[in-house]
């Protein structure tokens, strides 16, 4: 085997190796997954998410306690309306 037939399969190898490194790189970077190249901006993501979804729950507890307090403030009218219809006033 000649000098120049082994430098070209090194070419040729190293040319494939520097093309895996590379699909490697970019399925790192398009994956997921948190890793090495993309945990921060997933770590973002997420808190994000959550921050949303308590947003989203403390509105709704918020609405149901105002629906609660309607309801309790007319449980309060008709009781106190009850108590002045009783012979005693109690």
């Amino acid at each position: 085997m000649a000098a120049a037939d082994k430098m070209r399969i090194s070419v040729i190898t190293n040319v494939i190796l520097v093309l895996l490194v590379a699909v490697l790189f970019i399925i790192t970077l398009n994956g997921e997954n948190a890793n090495a190249l993309n945990y921060r901006k997933a770590i973002q993501n997420q808190y994000a998410a959550w921050e949303q979804e308590l947003t989203e729950r403390e509105k709704a507890v918020k609405e149901k306690e105002q629906e609660l307090q309607i309801e309790d403030d007319k449980e309060a009218a008709t009781t106190s309306e009850a108590a002045e219809d009783t012979p005693d006033g109690a």
